[in-house]
C-alpha cells in the first residue's frame, strides 16, 4: 500500500509510525524528490520514523507485507512543530560564600 502526503517545507516534523504484527510488514519513506541521501526510510522493519520538511511536495509512504496472509495495520501520521533552539544563556559568576562556625 502506498500513501502520498503532500506537506510544505519548513520547520514541522513529519513523524510516520505503522502498528503490524512482528515481522509482517516493512515501511519506507521517500522524500518529494530523491538525492545522494536517497529515501529517509527504505524496506525497513523499523516501523517509527521522522524526518525534517526539507522539501515541498508529495512524500510517499509504502507498507510492503512480508506475510503470505493478509492483516490488519494501522499507519499514523502527524506533524510536529520543530521548537527553535534558544541560544544558551551566560551564566552570572557566583561569588564565594564564606561560612563560619
Amino acid at each position: 500500500m502506498a500513501y502520498i502526503f503532500n506537506l510544505p517545507e519548513g520547520p514541522d516534523q513529519l513523524w510516520v509510525s505503522l502498528s503490524a504484527p512482528p515481522e509482517a510488514a516493512q515501511l519506507s519513506v521517500y522524500p518529494p524528490k530523491l538525492n545522494e541521501a536517497g529515501p529517509i526510510l527504505e524496506d525497513s522493519r523499523q516501523l517509527i520514523a521522522s524526518t525534517p520538511l526539507f522539501q515541498s511536495g508529495f512524500y510517499e509512504v509504502v507498507v510492503v507485507s512480508t506475510r503470505e496472509r493478509p492483516f490488519e495495520f494501522t499507519l499514523s501520521r502527524r506533524l510536529e512543530r520543530a521548537e527553535p533552539v534558544s541560544p544558551v544563556q551566560p551564566v552570572e559568576p557566583v561569588a564565594p560564600i564564606l561560612i563560619t562556625p
